[in-house]
C-alpha cells in the first residue's frame, strides 16, 4: 500500500500532467523517483514503513519535493516561494554537517529568526529543529548501518556535539538505542541475504 501510495505512477494523474496548476519540473521527477527507488530498497530490507528513521526520511524528502516542485498555482509571488523553498532546502542539505542554526540560516537568507521559523513551519509543514534533526539523524543512520565506524565518531560527524546529546536524539526519535539500531539493522541485512 505504501509503495502504491508513493508511486511515481502519481504523475500519470491529470493533477500532475501540464494542468498548469501543480506541475513539478523534470529535476523534481528525477528526485522524486530517485526517492521512490530507495524506498523499494527499505522494504525490500523489510523494514515497514514507519520502522525505522531511513524510511521516514525517505517519505519526508519525496513529500517535500512536492512544494519544491515547479508549482504554478497564481502568479509570480507563488513561483518566487517555490524557489525560495528550493534554496532553503538546499542550503539545509548541503551543510547540515556543519552545524545549522535557526539564526545562522535565516540570517543567510535576510530574515529575522522569528520570521523565518514562521516561514520554515508555513512552507514545509514541519518545524525547522525537526527538519534539520531528521536530516541529520538520516546520515547517522545511514552511517550505522553501512559503516563499522564508532558510533561516538558517527555521533560527531552527524553534528552532535557529544554521545549523550546523539543518544538522546536517537532514542527520542528511533525508540531504540544507535548500537542497538546497528545491531538489528544487519540482522535484517543477514536475514535478507542469507549471509
Amino acid at each position: 500500500l505504501l509503495l502504491m501510495l508513493f508511486s511515481p505512477a502519481i504523475f500519470d494523474i491529470p493533477l500532475f500532467q501540464n494542468s498548469g496548476v501543480y506541475q513539478l519540473g523534470e529535476e523534481e521527477v528525477t528526485q522524486y523517483c530517485t526517492a521512490f527507488e530507495e524506498l523499494e530498497q527499505q522494504q525490500l530490507k523489510g523494514k515497514g514503513p514507519w520502522q525505522d528513521l531511513g524510511t521516514l526520511s525517505i517519505l519526508t524528502r519525496m513529500l517535500l519535493l512536492l512544494p519544491r516542485g515547479s508549482f504554478q498555482k497564481a502568479g509570480a509571488e507563488n513561483t518566487q516561494d517555490s524557489l525560495l523553498n528550493k534554496k532553503i532546502l538546499n542550503y539545509m542539505e548541503q551543510r547540515y554537517l556543519q552545524g545549522l542554526t535557526l539564526e545562522g540560516v535565516a540570517s543567510h537568507f535576510g530574515f529575522s529568526p522569528a520570521y523565518f521559523s514562521r516561514l520554515f513551519h508555513r512552507n514545509f509543514e514541519i518545524s525547522f529543529i525537526k527538519y534539520y534533526t531528521a536530516l541529520r539523524l538520516h546520515h547517522a543512520c545511514r552511517m550505522l548501518e553501512t559503516t563499522d565506524r564508532l558510533v561516538l565518531d558517527i555521533a560527531l560527524e552527524s553534528g552532535y556535539e557529544n554521545l549523550r546529546s546523539f543518544n538522546r536524539a536517537f532514542v527520542k526519535q528511533m525508540g531504540i538505542s544507535p548500537v542497538r539500531y546497528r545491531r538489528e539493522s544487519r540482522q535484517r541485512e543477514q536475514k535478507r541475504t542469507g549471509i
